[in-house]
């Protein structure tokens, strides 16, 4: 009596492992249409190509976990190849091997319709692919030869490199695929569509040419009008010429007046003839033209028996909550100064005015004035520079910045060097330097952010990695305040995960994380937002770099800034490491020093 029950049991584990236990996970919502892209494909109309031009297109320089490469993984393809091999794979794809008349070969891989979640666009077309397979062959965990000719048609999609048989120079498969034909059936005479380049960046008042390409295929040979559609006000898009017949090739101007706002359009170029219709996508990036540029510097000043005024800032992170009181402890001879107000209350975010005044006979020079702030439970401090100036100074005589050729060496004896401006605990500290200092010193200076965002990003594949996604968790809900612009404002973050193949025991320089940023930029991964600091948290086994500086042990995090095409890059580079709350309490500080000194520490 208990045999039947074993068996019913036996099956349903068999059917629960079947549904859940064997399905995809890299790429995988990529793979089966239920990313965030998906809706972007148009699944009513195949665009004709080859296996020699789809493995012959560039390898991407990286390759996103959870969204698409346009317009490559956003285009309908269909092809006619051989069948040579056949496979069913671990995760329950059928892993298909075709090859052209060259013998380049591709993989195209059919998903079990059991693991494509409910709603994805791609789930009929993967079930009718997974019977008309099914209904030819019976697939089994060895591969079985074929050699039969076939029509695939399907959404390509470029895959990591891990030895695959079949597998294209670059990685890319048709996956999945949505209908497969066997037999000789001769493909109807169609063309494809292609721009050169898909991304462009137009600064307002400028132009920029794009190269439209049509191939034509199986002996088309039909006229095709060229259109576009998507593009904003105040850019104008002209073809030249404006009708082509494959294969040829036309070229699309695109201009944009001052009137353009900046930012990302999505432009779809379109060509009709023959009775078919096919479309390319270009992104293009608006950035506004500056109408040249300016240096500002300042500095307080002061004359012997006169006065000064600045601003004190205060910020708070966690859960602190307390009363800040304001001092000058150790004034230099001849210098006073007052708070207003001299306490900053609860929770402690906000700002102080700080008056100065010196005695007529003040020597001229540079001073150092030492700020501390105290709570019940912690004491932080910070250096204020003045120059006070010679009678026959006014502020209005303070030289511009210049760059001198020695740098630190041209700070005379007695004065402050950078490399001393410590606090109370021999931490590095930003201050508000002198015009004069500035001059010696040779460093970035400038306004607080107001209102600034927090973006995280975990570069890396590690950060994907089981054992580090607990880290990732706690540093993705970093708690900042930042009480500059007359009120406390949190700064909620934003993450995404950027899977750059980074070697391991690698060493990463600050001119690196730049070249990393640049590229998410152009490659529109990283979108540009007004006052946004972007916060980059590296992987295990990746060493940080700034200059003959060495992260871990000469700094726990650091935040600078550089000029792109995209406009100014404010950003914080934390390393990995081992002691988590210390990693998390670094970022956090850097958060803040960058939002009161966006143009980096002093």
């Amino acid at each position: 009596m208990r045999r039947p029950t074993i068996f019913v049991l036996l099956a349903v584990v068999l059917l629960f492992s079947r549904l859940f236990g064997q399905c995809g996970v890299e790429r995988w919502q990529v793979k089966t249409g239920t990313d965030s892209d998906a809706g972007s494909v148009n699944l009513s109309s195949s665009t004709p190509n080859t296996i020699a031009r789809l493995t012959a297109l560039a390898t991407p320089s990286s390759i996103p976990p959870t969204s698409r490469i346009q317009p490559t993984e956003t285009t309908l393809w269909s092809l006619n190849a051989t069948l040579t091999e056949y496979k069913l794979e671990g995760d329950s794809d059928i892993h298909l091997v075709i090859v052209d008349e060259n013998g380049s070969s591709m993989i195209a891989e059919i998903p079990d319709p059991n693991c494509v979640r409910t709603g994805s666009s791609f789930a009929s077309g993967i079930s009718n692919a997974r019977s008309q397979f099914t209904s030819q062959f019976t697939p089994s965990s060895s591969f079985q030869t074929a050699n039969v000719p076939v029509q695939i048609t399907g959404i390509a999609m470029f895959d990591f490199l891990h030895g695959q048989t079949g597998v294209a120079p670059n990685g890319i498969e048709i996956h999945p695929v949505t209908n497969i034909v066997f037999g000789n059936s001769p493909p109807n005479p169609d063309f494809s569509i292609t721009t050169s380049p898909t991304s462009v960046l137009l600064n307002t008042g400028t132009s920029a040419s794009v190269s439209v390409s049509l191939n034509g295929l199986a002996g088309f040979n039909s006229p095709v009008s060229l259109s576009v559609s998507g593009a904003p006000s105040g850019i104008t898009a002209t073809f030249n010429p404006s009708t082509v017949t494959p294969t040829g090739t036309g070229t699309l101007m695109l201009a944009a007046d001052r009137s353009v706002l900046p930012g990302n359009y999505s432009l779809v170029v379109s060509g009709s003839g023959g009775g078919n219709s096919h479309s390319a996508a270009i992104n293009v990036t608006v950035a506004t033209t500056p109408p040249g540029d300016f240096a500002v510097s300042t500095g307080l000043g002061m004359l012997p028996g006169g006065s000064a005024s600045g601003t004190v800032w205060t910020s708070v992170s966690g859960g602190f909550n307390s009363d800040i009181s304001l001092s000058t402890p150790n004034l230099p001879t001849g210098i006073s100064a007052t708070f207003s107000p001299t306490t900053i209350s609860a929770p402690g975010a906000g700002s102080s005015a700080i008056s100065l005044s010196t005695d007529p006979a003040t020597p001229p020079g540079t001073y150092a004035i030492n700020i501390t702030a105290s709570s019940a439970t912690a004491t932080h401090s910070a250096v204020l520079g003045i120059a006070v100036l010679g009678a026959s100074n006014s502020l209005r005589r303070l030289p511009p910045t210049t760059r001198g050729a020695t740098g630190e060496k041209e700070l005379q004896p007695g004065t402050i060097s950078a490399t001393e401006l410590k606090d109370d605990d021999d931490a590095s500290v930003s201050f508000v330097p002198t015009e004069s200092f500035l001059q010696k010193a040779r460093r970035h200076r400038g306004g607080g952010l107001c209102d600034p965002q927090q973006h995280h990003i975990f570069l890396g594949r590690a950060w994907t990695d089981t054992p580090n996604l607990g880290r990732k968790a706690s540093l993705s809900s970093l708690d900042v305040a930042t009480g500059l612009c007359g009120t406390s404002h949190r700064l909620p973050p934003t993450n995404q995960t950027e899977a750059t193949a980074l070697t391991s025991n690698a060493k990463l320089s600050d001119l690196g994380i730049q070249a990393q940023l640049a590229r998410m930029l152009k490659d529109g991964h990283l979108k540009v937002a007004q006052n946004t600091i972007y916060v980059v948290f590296l992987p295990p086994g990746i060493q940080s770099t700034v200059g003959l500086a060495v992260g871990a042990k000469d700094y726990l995090a650091y935040h600078s800034h550089f000029h792109s095409d995209y406009g100014e890059i404010h950003y914080v580079v934390v390393p990995f490491s081992d002691n988590a709350q210390l990693e998390r309490s670094a970022a956090t500080r850097s958060v803040l020093e960058t939002s009161l000194n966006p143009e980096g520490q002093w």
